[in-house]
Formats: structure tokens, C-alpha cells, sequence
């Protein structure tokens, strides 16, 4: 599948490409600010739409293994040897299944507040809101916004899911991710991505957010994280949630770049 990417710094650097997969319902553009920085800090950064959401296209097959052999073919496409991954939730789990297939296109790992294990389905108040907006007869985003704080009522998931919608070139609105699909598919999602033999064997970095409780990494989540990657790292980022890239961008940008760093001096 050909995603929608957009490319930052410059591609022949020497410090190296990294590659970010956002989490679900995300998009690209979430990651601007990050993205910019990092680059400017010489590396070559792209920030991918995962298969059924943003602008990249829709399709009826939503597994993990699909997401992460759509990034094996980015990097054919766009000729990048190897480069270093970081995936936030969703986009963790394709980031560790791509390190484990795909070692030899592996130059790094990083993984923001998932771990490799099952998580119990936290998102049907989400798929309900987004779903019981009437987009045929939506002709103002408030109306949207309206209908979605029956049932979302923190301001900052609201206008996260906000940012999916979008008007149309025949002046209706529609979502950008594929809604349906993503809430049929959705166990293929939030399962456990590994099997108990998958390994990667280079550097790795989960950052977890100190107040993410519904999806933090867990002490008791440790020995099975060193299991499938022996050199994992841990970092904390205290006071941030789930969104720990949005909660705390500075903080989050500058673990990053450690980390990248260290892989290239």
C-alpha cells in the first residue's frame, strides 16, 4: 500500500532516518512540532498516515502484520536502507512487530506508552461518539463538536478526534480515518503483537507516561519487554498521559534525540 508520508531534513544525512507511526485515530500532523525539531537536529524524519487513517488509503485489511509491511514498503519505495522507529500505541505495536520481522531494516526502536501485551477494548464510548455523528447532515463543524461532547467530555481527546474531520471537494463532511473499519477490526488492533519467540536484538527505548493509566507500562511488564528486546530502555516522562509526546513535546523531543544520539556516535 502506498502511504501518505511527508519527508523532513535532509534525506542523505549521516545521522540517519527515522520513521514515526502515529497511534489510532491519529494522523501525521500531530507529530509537526517533533518532527521539525528532530530533523533539525540532522536527522531525516518521516511522519506517516498508517493504512486508514489521515490521507493514506482505506482498505478492508487492518492488522499489524499489514501496517508494518506497509513501512517495508515505504522504505523500498523511497530507497531508505535502514532507520530507526517510534510508534506511539497503536503505532508502537506496528513499530515492534516491523523490528522483529524486519531486524536487517531496523537501525533503532522506540515505543511510546504501549507495551507488548493484549489491552481490553477502551474505545467504544470513542467509536460510539465518532459514529453518531450524521455526516450527511453536517454543515458546520460545531454541529460535530456538539454531538460528540454527549459522549466525549475531555476537551483535549475531543478536539484530537476533531482533527479527523474533514469538508469534502462536494462541500459535505467526512472522516478522514475509515470509522467502520477501524472499529470492526479493532482486537486486531489492540492484541499483543509478538509471539512468544519474536525478538529483536538492538537498541530500544519505551517511554511511558507517568500518568497514562490506562495503557501504562507497568514494572510487571518489564521481563516480558526484556524478552523480546534484551537492550530495552525505560524512561518515564512524569506528569504526562497516554499522549505523553503532546503532554510534554520538549521533554519528549529531547529523550528522543538522547537516545537517537547514542545510536550514531
Amino acid at each position: 500500500m502506498k502511504l501518505h508520508f511527508k519527508q523532513y531534513g535532509d534525506r542523505h544525512t549521516n545521522r540517519g532516518h527515522l520513521i514515526i507511526l502515529h497511534g489510532l485515530l491519529g494522523m501525521l500532523d500531530n507529530w509537526q512540532l517533533i518532527t521539525k525539531d528532530i530533523a533539525a537536529a540532522g536527522f531525516c524524519v518521516w511522519a506517516v498516515d498508517l493504512r486508514n487513517h489521515g490521507k493514506s488509503p482505506h482498505s478492508e485489511e487492518m492488522t499489524q502484520a499489514a501496517m508494518a509491511h506497509d513501512i517495508w514498503e515505504l522504505m523500498q519505495a523511497q530507497q531508505i536502507p535502514k532507520a530507526a522507529l517510534l510508534g506511539h500505541s497503536m503505532g508502537g505495536k506496528v513499530a515492534m512487530l516491523f523490528a522483529v520481522h524486519y531486524p536487517e531494516y531496523t537501525q533503532a526502536l522506540i515505543v511510546a506508552d504501549i507495551a507488548p501485551k493484549p489491552y481490553p477494548d477502551r474505545h467504544d464510548y470513542v467509536f460510539k461518539a465518532l459514529l453518531s455523528v450524521d455526516l450527511a447532515q453536517l454543515t458546520q463543524r460545531k454541529a460535530a463538536e456538539a454531538q460528540l461532547q454527549q459522549y466525549i467530555t475531555n476537551t483535549d481527546e475531543l478536539l484530537f478526534l476533531l482533527k479527523n474531520l474533514e469538508r469534502t471537494p462536494q462541500d459535505n463532511y467526512r472522516w478522514k480515518a475509515n470509522v467502520p473499519l477501524l472499529q470492526k477490526e479493532y482486537r486486531n488492533i489492540v492484541e499483543n503483537p509478538l509471539s512468544p519467540y519474536d525478538e529483536y536484538g538492538g537498541a530500544v527505548l519505551f517511554i511511558k507516561g507517568g500518568n497514562s493509566a490506562q495503557y501504562i507500562v507497568a514494572e510487571e511488564d518489564m521481563p516480558v519487554i526484556l524478552h523480546h528486546f534484551p537492550r530495552a530502555e525505560l524512561v518515564e516522562v512524569a506528569g504526562a498521559s497516554h499522549w505523553v509526546h503532546a503532554d510534554a513535546p520538549q521533554i519528549f523531543t529531547q529523550v528522543v534525540l538522547d537516545f537517537l544520539c547514542r545510536q550514531v556516535s
